[in-house]
């Protein structure tokens, strides 16, 4: 990257216990609302406000369309790859609060069983999720995997989960920022 310029911005959501929420799940989807505001905004940092932010026709909303219209697209490509005979795939962030949704699940069957795509997609979530309920999060992703579909753990040390704890994700794959160096691990 020798002689050229990158630009880089950051959107933060703020989310506070317990005005924002009493559990770590509803904490995370409210930052996330509240970080995509501050992207669609290019203000840096934003608050989360309820009226504003919550569900229907709001930012979780946005963020559920956006999301899910990634996944969709993402399984075309991979269709087009396979008809060229390219065995690719391609990596999906997928926030906290969709994976975490009560639908996720019964949404990506629907979206797979309309396209045939399985493994060729990489659902990645980031560290910080762990902080939630680290037994729901686990139980979606052996679903997953037993769907044909492995995720990967996006940011790893970046946070403050345990190696140990880790290992118990039915994860197929970390990436992890180690002294200002990516690193990728797949298993």
């Amino acid at each position: 990257m020798a002689g050229q310029e990158v630009l880089v911005t950051a959107g933060i959501g703020i989310a506070l216990y317990p005005r924002h929420g009493n559990d770590i799940s509803t904490l995370f989807k409210h930052a996330d609302a509240a970080m995509l505001a501050a992207k669609l905004e290019k203000s840096g940092a934003h608050l989360f406000d309820g009226q504003l932010d919550a569900g229907g026709p709001g930012r979780f909303a946005l963020i559920q369309t956006f999301t899910w219209w990634a996944l969709e697209t993402a399984m075309r490509q991979c269709i087009g790859w396979l008809k060229r005979r390219f065995d690719l795939r391609i990596e999906v962030n997928v926030p906290i609060s969709v994976i975490m949704d009560t639908q996720f699940m019964p949404e990506l069957t629907r979206l797979v069983d309309r396209h045939g795509v399985r493994g060729g997609i990489t659902p990645e979530i980031t560290e910080n999720v762990f902080f939630g309920d680290y037994d729901r999060l686990n139980a979606i992703l052996s679903q997953l995997r037993s769907f044909g579909i492995e995720c990967s753990i996006d940011d790893f040390g970046t946070g403050h989960s345990s190696l140990s704890r880790l290992r118990q994700l039915p994860a197929a794959e970390l990436e992890a920022f180690l002294a200002q160096s990516k690193w990728r691990w797949r298993g």
